[in-house]
C-alpha cells in the first residue's frame, strides 16, 4: 500500500540523479501588498511503495485539491499522473504554481493530496501581509 512522504509547499523543488532537493519550504506565504502573486511558488510530494494495485490503467493517478478559507467555494484543482512499470516505485512529483494564483487577500489555505480517489495528506498555509 502507497504511503505519502513529504507533502509540503516550498520556494523550489529540484531533482537530479535519484535525488530531490526542497528549496525553502514554508507555511506563510508573505505578501508586500494584494493582490500579489507568488513567484516561487512550488507544491511538491513524494509517495512510497507505490504498487500494482495502486494504479489506474496502469498509472499513479493523483490530484490536489487546494481550497481557500474565505472562498471555499473557488477550488484549484490540479490533476498528476505517472506511468510506473517497476514495482514497489517510490514517486516524487511537484506543481509549479509560479506566477499561476492571484491572492486576493489574507487568507488561510489547506490542500487535500488524493491518490485514486483516497485522502493521502493535507498541507497548511496562511497569505498574510508582510
Amino acid at each position: 500500500m502507497a504511503h505519502l512522504t513529504y507533502f509540503v509547499l516550498c520556494e523550489n523543488y529540484l531533482f537530479n540523479d535519484g535525488k530531490t532537493t526542497l528549496v525553502n519550504i514554508y507555511d506563510t506565504v508573505n505578501a508586500s501588498e494584494f493582490p500579489a502573486v507568488v513567484k516561487n511558488f512550488v507544491i511538491a510530494m513524494a509517495i512510497k511503495d507505490v504498487n500494482e494495485s495502486d494504479l489506474v490503467d496502469g498509472k499513479i493517478k493523483a490530484y490536489i485539491e487546494l481550497v481557500g478559507e474565505k472562498k471555499p467555494e473557488e477550488v484549484i484543482k490540479m490533476d498528476l499522473e505517472q506511468e510506473i512499470t517497476n514495482f514497489p516505485a517510490n514517486v516524487t512529483s511537484s506543481v509549479d504554481l509560479g506566477g499561476k494564483i492571484q491572492f486576493i487577500e489574507e487568507t488561510h489555505f489547506t490542500g487535500k493530496l488524493y491518490l485514486n480517489k483516497q485522502h493521502m495528506g493535507t498541507l497548511t498555509f496562511e497569505v498574510k501581509k508582510a
